[in-house]
């Protein structure tokens, strides 16, 4: 198995904010820098060609040689809103398996809400082009809400490393599976 990170969003465009742990982007940035010498880690300079065309200039001959794209993010939305889940294209089985793994492997390590896997399978859902065109399999992981008190559970050094530690089980138990 080859997998690779993919960390979501860029620098021009940070994603999800909050006042602890600051933007998705640089929280993931950490989080990947961590593993970068167990495992592939890529950027996205910028989505000045739009979305969509960024994923099939950018970043799919980036990851084309890969198994397994792990995009990472986090959720932002409203304060009562907890829990982990993780995005997968809705015609893979094992996309399916992988991100119904993170989320119990999230649940298990953190006792985060288990929300669970769901499936992109059209252009209006979030992150469509990062499934529909790459050849890997992609799932993105979304460990938790940035609002609310869920929060403090990933902003110290070692619920960084715990979860750190939750990837690596994951791509552990996609070896051992002989997913690929």
């Amino acid at each position: 198995m080859k997998p690779c990170i993919l960390i979501g969003h860029s620098p021009l465009d940070k994603g999800a904010y909050h006042k602890s742990i600051g933007f998705e982007y640089d929280y993931n940035l950490e989080i990947a820098f961590g593993l970068r010498s167990e495992i592939d880690v890529f950027t996205i300079k910028d989505f000045k060609k739009g979305y969509t065309n960024t994923i099939k200039q950018d970043v799919y001959p980036m990851t084309k040689d890969y198994d397994l794209v792990l995009e990472l993010h986090f959720n932002s939305h409203n304060s009562s809103t907890n829990g982990c889940e993780a995005l997968y294209w809705h015609k893979s089985t094992i996309g399916k398996k992988i991100a119904e793994k993170f989320c119990k492997l999230m649940n298990e390590e953190f006792g985060s809400i288990n929300r669970g896997a769901k499936p992109i399978s059209n252009a209006s859902q979030r992150g469509y082009a990062t499934f529909a065109y790459q050849k890997p399999t992609v799932v993105l992981l979304e460990p938790f809400f940035c609002t609310g008190t869920e929060t403090e559970k990933f902003d110290e050094p070692h619920e960084k490393e715990r979860y750190r530690n939750v990837i690596r089980k994951l791509l552990d138990w996609v070896e051992d599976e002989k997913l690929f």
